[in-house]
């Protein structure tokens, strides 16, 4: 939790450290539809990234018309899996330069305020399915 403030606010927080817990969700958005959502298994790393972008992936686009997918974008955020050389160089062959993040052509910002519309989506629909 953070709290901006001129003067120190003297606020403290109690955390329960003895419950952890996140959830990892791959999501996309091509006109319109949603694709997927796929449920990460565990923390996002670089290996388990490249397997969802080679395995899953063309599992979750293989209704999609294959025109569509030949002129379509990926987008991803700043996540530090998704700017390693093996996933780079992968969005490079797959997507040419039509891919946004940390690392190509068409920067993401690290840290970026800014919001995909993901984020605008997924906020409600993903609490329904956890």
């Amino acid at each position: 939790m953070h709290y901006w403030s001129i003067e120190n606010p003297q606020r403290l927080r109690e955390v329960d450290k003895k419950r952890p817990w996140s959830v990892n969700v791959w999501c996309g958005l091509l006109n319109g539809k949603i694709i997927g959502p796929y449920f990460i298994d565990g923390t996002l790393n670089t290996s388990r990234y490249k397997h969802i972008l080679t395995e899953i992936l063309p599992h979750l686009l293989e209704n999609i018309p294959f025109h569509i997918r030949q002129t379509m974008w990926f987008q991803q955020d700043g996540c530090p899996a998704h700017s390693a050389r093996i996933i780079t160089q992968f969005l490079h062959v797959t997507f040419g330069d039509r891919w946004i993040g940390r690392a190509g052509n068409h920067k993401w910002p690290t840290r970026s305020p800014d919001l995909t519309p993901l984020n605008f989506y997924s906020g409600g629909k993903l609490k329904q399915q956890v």
